[in-house]
């Protein structure tokens, strides 16, 4: 939700290079996010670590994205 709220307050039109990087990131984000929920089911001994991790570069990830637009 961030990142699409990201690209419609954008100061200017986004580029099509922009737009894939923007695509590939939210990948990341729910390809992770769905590990670190297979793992919490699986009851791995890491996936706290993993959960709190991922959620930690989640919130560097928008934050850079959100500061360059």
């Amino acid at each position: 939700m961030i990142i699409f709220w990201i690209m419609r307050t954008s100061k200017g039109p986004i580029d099509h290079r922009t737009r894939a990087l923007l695509w590939l990131v939210m990948a990341l984000v729910v390809i992770g996010n769905i590990a670190g929920h297979l793992m919490v089911v699986e009851h791995s001994k890491w996936a706290l670590a993993f959960t709190w991790s991922f959620a930690f570069a989640q919130l560097i990830i928008l934050w850079v994205i959100a500061r360059n637009f």
